[in-house]
């Protein structure tokens, strides 16, 4: 469970100091989905500028120019160690243009599309690098056909030197508004009220973006396109996992063993069980982030 969060101003309403304290409380609202590292990445003269550093929030003080669009992400580790700062959000990728890449969630199968698509091995150890090696093969327009090969949950944000700013939305969560003609955007509705509380303000609009989208925030407008995400979780789970009434022992062992893509421990699943816990209900909690008390 990690957090996408930033800003659109194509026509630079805000000054870089506003911008400065908007990405500041949004990104500390964002620690609740992890902490473990942070950062952000920015269009300066069509260079795409990446910040990032192993702290929480509330310890990292970036640099904010005047720049129309800021891509960030918090953190949770799952995968590859936040102390090598390679392993951290936003990631660099090259396809007929520069882009930054910030992704929530888990890819389940990126060892079998670096083997099936010919990836080259990298020293970054995240799944989620993945998605920036299958832009790279395939080109920044083949979004759809990427997203359509991704297993797992996700959502991902990726900001070219162009400064189009794009969402490809899977079935972790985003939500976007607009102020004036400035768009806000996180993970979750509850951290964009929390960062906008600090300021006294409130949204004029919300964008919907649904599964299975792909919203691109362009200087003249939005562009949408859609692919078929219907397989993307049902190729990871077997459906008699969801249908089969009568859960097991090995169910449970599963769900342990899985535990670690989603940032927890075996021992929390026994402990949702203790709570009494139903098998679905611990699974949600797994997959739509939750935490163990």
């Amino acid at each position: 469970m990690c957090a996408l969060f930033g800003i659109i101003d194509h026509k630079n309403q805000w000054s870089k100091k506003q911008k400065g304290k908007m990405i500041r409380a949004l990104s500390q609202a964002s620690e609740v989905r992890g902490t473990d590292a942070t950062g952000i990445a920015y269009c300066l003269k069509n260079r795409i500028i990446i910040s990032k550093t192993a702290k929480p929030a509330h310890k990292c003080h970036f640099y904010i120019p005047q720049t129309p669009v800021i891509l960030g992400h918090t953190r949770m580790t799952t995968q590859g160690s936040e102390k090598h700062n390679y392993n951290n959000h936003p990631f660099r990728g090259f396809a007929e243009r520069s882009f930054a890449l910030a992704h929530n969630g888990v890819i389940w199968n990126d060892s079998a599309l670096r083997s099936n698509h010919y990836l080259p091995q990298t020293k970054i150890q995240t799944d989620s690098y993945v998605i920036v090696q299958l832009i790279e093969r395939y080109g920044l327009d083949q979004l759809p056909y990427v997203a359509e090969q991704l297993m797992g949950s996700f959502t991902i944000t990726l900001l070219d030197d162009s400064g189009a700013w794009t969402c490809i939305k899977g079935d972790n969560p985003m939500y976007i508004c607009r102020i004036g003609e400035v768009y806000i955007y996180a993970s979750t509705k509850a951290i964009v009220e929390q960062a906008f509380a600090e300021f006294g303000i409130v949204a004029e609009e919300v964008i919907n973006i649904q599964s299975g989208e792909i919203l691109t925030i362009l200087p003249d407008g939005m562009t949408r396109e859609v692919f078929d995400f219907t397989h993307s979780q049902a190729r990871y789970w077997d459906d008699d996992m969801w249908d089969d009434p009568y859960i097991t022992d090995e169910s449970y062992d599963e769900l342990r063993s899985m535990s670690s893509y989603f940032g927890y421990e075996p021992e929390d699943i026994d402990t949702l069980i203790d709570h009494g816990c139903t098998y679905d209900e611990i699974v949600d909690y797994l997959y739509y982030g939750g935490k163990i008390v």
